[in-house]
């Protein structure tokens, strides 16, 4: 019910940055740690209008995994109204600000990690490119560079209320077996 509020209050949002008044950062140490489903939609608005490079060093992580976890809800309330067949197009755009390449801000924004043998698995099951999926879900790619190994990792992320999720736990439940689960499963989204 508060994703279908919190897509109301983002819905045409396209915050620009304001100056951060006192009493906005007063009120940072209070929105960090705030839930969602305790959040006014005006509230809500008026928070992601702030910029985080204004926001105090010591907030400003916390800061900036609440706003991708508000644009994430966001997201997510949006491709519920979508159904379960997605067609996005080849090209679709990636939404910037639902997304991060900064491990540690998609951990506290409440993200999981998946590994790559389920990434391969959902574009399987889904029919979406990760490309589609990072467009048309809560998908995240990080290409986090090892300095001992000189190479480059690539790490997956996904929020639990994300419907591909549930795909994931699927998967995992049945010890990384590909085989159709049993009549009666749910329907999972695929892209066209």
């Amino acid at each position: 019910m508060h994703a279908l509020i919190l897509a109301a209050a983002l819905g045409a949002l396209r915050p620009a940055a304001a100056a951060l008044d006192a009493d906005t950062a007063k009120e940072i140490p209070r929105f960090v740690k705030l839930d969602v489903a305790g959040m006014t939609p005006e509230y809500i608005e008026h928070m992601l209008k702030v910029d985080a490079a204004d926001v105090p060093a010591k907030y400003r992580k916390a800061f900036e995994a609440k706003k991708l976890e508000l644009y994430t809800l966001k997201q997510l309330g949006e491709g519920k109204r979508k159904g379960t067949i997605r067609m996005p197009d080849k090209d679709c755009s990636i939404p910037k600000e639902g997304k991060s390449d900064d491990v540690k801000i998609l951990l506290m924004s409440g993200y999981l990690e998946i590994y790559d043998n389920e990434e391969t698995y959902l574009e399987e099951k889904t029919r979406c490119s990760q490309r589609e999926m990072m467009c048309e879900f809560s998908l995240q790619v990080v290409h986090e560079h090892v300095p001992r190994k000189k190479e480059v990792r690539t790490r997956y992320f996904l929020y639990p209320k994300d419907a591909l999720y549930a795909l994931v736990e699927e998967y995992r439940s049945r010890g990384g077996n590909h085989d159709t689960a049993f009549f009666g499963s749910a329907p999972f989204p695929t892209c066209n």
